[in-house]
């Protein structure tokens, strides 16, 4: 098992690795570490090799050099070829979606499907302008600034409501997060373009939560549609941390999927 920092280039990144099976890499999103998929490692750690790593910049990884969406993409690739994994199933979420769909379009022949929860793709001009201002509020006054909003506002009312654990938790994951890190995180994702996915013919499933304001159902049935063999997927009463707020629903539908796929 590879728990524990590896060497990617110049990077050290925290990995972390469980079970045994076919591989699956999970790529949490802005604000995120490994920890955010706690739930499927718990449901799925029998059947499958699963790996999670912090991006660069986040968690435990310091932050190396520029941070980009095709960066991390790169990061990814070359974790997969450190661990000499030629086929790998992806699991993503929100930023990470976008890494793992870059990641499709540069090594699309070694990914047998993947799973997008909450996916972006290209984000509108007020998005990123909001990006913008965030990493200049997160480098001003630090991650107390954002990390209350952002776990209260990002979650159903449905889960603030019967699971507050949740909101806690995601508070803590950002309080924890490098400011800097977290601010070109904040950049990257503002001044990303969409992959090129043409070209990409493994299965992709879109989740997203029926009060997903980062990706609404119809952002998901759209950035399914523009794979050549997409499905979407409406999870009710919950936001945009998907894995946390509905573990019970995204376990059966991953089990499900990555069995046919």
């Amino acid at each position: 098992m590879a728990t524990g920092f590896r060497a990617l280039g110049n990077k050290h990144v925290w990995v972390e690795e469980t079970g045994e099976g076919p591989a699956v890499v999970a790529i949490h999103g802005l604000g995120g570490t490994c920890n955010i998929y706690g739930p499927q490692i718990a449901a799925l750690g029998d059947s499958y090799r699963i790996v999670t790593f912090d991006l660069n910049g986040h968690g435990m990884s310091p932050m190396v050099g520029p941070i980009s969406i095709e960066n991390w993409a790169d990061d990814a690739v070359a974790l997969m070829d450190d661990l000499e994994l030629d086929s790998v199933a992806l699991l993503s979420h929100s930023m990470g979606a976008l890494v793992a769909q870059q990641v499709m379009a540069i090594a699309g022949e070694r990914i047998r499907a993947s799973v997008l929860l909450g996916p972006v793709r290209n984000l509108p001009d007020a998005a990123r302008g909001a990006q913008a201002d965030r990493a200049a509020l997160v480098r001003a006054q630090g991650m107390a600034a954002v990390a209350g909003g952002i776990s209260q506002g990002a979650v159903s009312a449905k889960t603030r409501s019967d699971r507050p654990v949740v909101s806690a938790m995601i508070k803590e994951l950002l309080q924890r997060q490098s400011a800097e890190g977290y601010a070109a995180a904040c950049e990257a994702l503002g001044g990303s373009s969409p992959p090129d996915v043409s070209r990409v013919t493994c299965p992709v499933l879109a989740i997203t939560g029926t009060e997903d304001m980062v990706c609404p159902p119809e952002g998901a049935h759209a950035i399914a549609g523009d794979f050549a063999d997409g499905t979407a997927v409406v999870i009710d009463d919950i936001g945009h941390w998907t894995t946390l707020e509905a573990p019970a629903e995204v376990n059966d539908l991953l089990g499900d999927f990555l069995r046919t796929a």
